[in-house]
């Protein structure tokens, strides 16, 4: 899901709202788990970085406290079937807060990016009325050299997974503000009765893609940009910080754009804020190799882009 420019990809996430508590477990683990390189030895090949902790829920619609109502409706209904026919049943003792809920810790280098992903999905369980819990973990590696996917679970790989991590992959270019370019392009098109019907698809494009609000906020100390994000669930925003020596970005190609992701607040999606973030920091190298821990499958790796 590559969410952390002004296209913002919705696989996983469409977030907001702050730091969610835990009811269950393994949403406990999931808010105080270390991140990735709190878990690694600092070593000798460090990297400058920027990384955020985003931790969030996906809302829904109908919402998550209706969703939540009817699982506990299904439980007890199962469990009254399984009762009168005699059928063992195994009782719920802790409840979720959220039906899917996720975190995720994303570290922008210079020239590459990588973002740890965790969720975990609730449902009914009917083998025994209890609540299923499914917890997925996943890492994707991006540069202009292409992407490189990471079942952290099933620990194999997907795409183009160097050795190096992308480490050789070259430095982001800068994209410039072209939007009054642009804008000042269409006027002079608009001119021309032919390309009206042109110029009228364009703007119809442009309405429902994401676009600076012109609104700041402050989250963790780091001045954010707000987008609007109409393609997202019910609508949106999303805050980008440009802050730091270098312009975070997690698209797959040779030029910068957005910053990094601080807020996320779909009404119907996901909800996803900042809980952690530093910009102009180290970390070892081995952040951005996952892959190279004992275990894992390398799938046959795919030709990097020129």
């Amino acid at each position: 899901m590559k969410h952390d420019s002004k296209n913002f990809n919705f696989l996983w996430l469409l977030f907001c709202c702050g730091p969610i508590s835990a009811a269950t477990p393994a949403e406990e683990k999931l808010l105080k788990a270390l991140m990735p390189h709190e878990e690694l030895a600092a070593g000798s090949n460090l990297v400058r970085v920027h990384y955020v902790r985003l931790q969030g829920y996906l809302e829904g619609n109908p919402s998550n406290k209706v969703r939540l109502a009817q699982l506990r409706e299904a439980v007890d209904a199962c469990v009254k079937r399984y009762q009168t026919a005699g059928r063992a049943v195994r009782l719920q003792a802790d409840w979720p807060d959220y039906l899917l809920s996720s975190r995720e810790d994303i570290y922008y280098a210079e020239n590459r990016s990588i973002r740890y992903s965790t969720v975990i999905a609730y449902g009914l369980n009917p083998a025994d009325c209890s609540l299923m819990e499914n917890v997925s973990r996943t890492a994707d590696l991006v540069s202009s050299k292409g992407a490189c996917d990471v079942d952290l679970t099933l620990r194999i790989t997907k795409g183009y997974c160097s050795a190096d991590g992308h480490a050789s992959a070259p430095a982001r270019r800068n994209r410039p503000d072209a939007t009054s370019g642009g804008d000042e392009a269409l006027k002079q098109l608009a001119r021309d009765p032919r390309m009206a019907a042109a110029v009228a698809r364009i703007q119809s494009a442009l309405a429902s893609s994401n676009t600076a609000s012109g609104k700041t906020r402050v989250i963790l100390g780091l001045e954010c940009e707000v987008w609007d994000q109409p393609a997202a669930p019910g609508g949106g925003t999303a805050c980008y910080t440009r802050k730091g020596s270098f312009i975070s970005s997690r698209e797959v190609g040779q030029e910068a754009a957005a910053g990094m992701l601080l807020d996320f607040d779909s009404k119907y999606g996901f909800k996803m804020k900042a809980v952690s973030a530093k910009l102009d920091t180290n970390v070892t190298q081995a952040v951005f190799l996952p892959y190279a821990q004992p275990g894992f499958t390398l799938s046959p790796s795919i030709k990097a882009r020129k």
